[in-house]
């Protein structure tokens, strides 16, 4: 995932940044300046080591300081994406939704819940079960391979009736190939095969002249 800071955070770690430069320049320059002072040895023993000791923990601090405000920005910037796909996904006309890299679906859109009553997808039994079987398969191999997912079947309506959708799902994979998520869609294709099935049924070969 790549994550740009905006301009004012990008000021923010560059004001750290030479913050820290300065406050330990000085400081090296300050110690060892008074590390040649006329003072006791052993004085000038522990004032060394806990010079050290403290430019340590400073830049442990700064450094710990910048990595919290990345992560603020990285989950921030995650949470506003999440926001903006969803709402763009409840006003689709068709079903979306995003399933985890083993295959459980985490989220569907609004079109999903009031088409089926169902307020997720907990398991096949909202597609028509003459269907169930070849989903359920085809789904398997997608999740094995991390190819594509399509198919065409049924799904209930929350009045009991069944319609045609055609699913698509495609997998979203990190630097190192590995899928992190899938995201899907469902299409209602009813009507048109409808209209195919009638095309089809009204279509008749023309006759073939068998003579000689």
């Amino acid at each position: 995932m790549k994550c740009i800071l905006c301009k004012s955070e990008q000021i923010q770690v560059l004001l750290i940044v030479s913050i820290y430069i300065i406050f330990s320049t000085l400081w090296i320059y300050t110690s060892d300046r008074l590390l040649f002072v006329n003072i006791d040895p052993q004085l000038r023993e522990s004032l060394s080591f806990y010079k050290g000791e403290a430019f340590v923990l400073l830049s442990a601090a700064l450094l710990y300081l910048l990595i919290i405000r990345y992560s603020k920005r990285l989950k921030e910037a995650s949470f506003a994406g999440e926001e903006r796909f969803r709402l763009i996904a409840d006003s689709m006309p068709s079903f979306v939704w995003t399933a985890k890299p083993d295959g459980t679906v985490d989220y569907v859109n609004k079109i999903f819940k009031e088409f089926t009553g169902l307020e997720t997808y907990y398991d096949s039994s909202c597609i028509h079960p003459e269907d169930r079987a070849a989903t359920e398969t085809i789904w398997r191999e997608a999740m094995q391979t991390g190819n594509q997912y399509q198919i065409e079947h049924r799904f209930r309506r929350h009045d009991g009736i069944y319609r045609w959708y055609l699913c698509r799902a495609v997998p979203v994979r990190d630097p190192a190939g590995n899928i992190i998520r899938w995201y899907g869609t469902s299409t209602d294709i009813d009507d048109l095969k409808s209209a195919k099935e009638r095309i089809g049924g009204f279509w008749t070969a023309p006759p073939t002249d068998s003579s000689p």
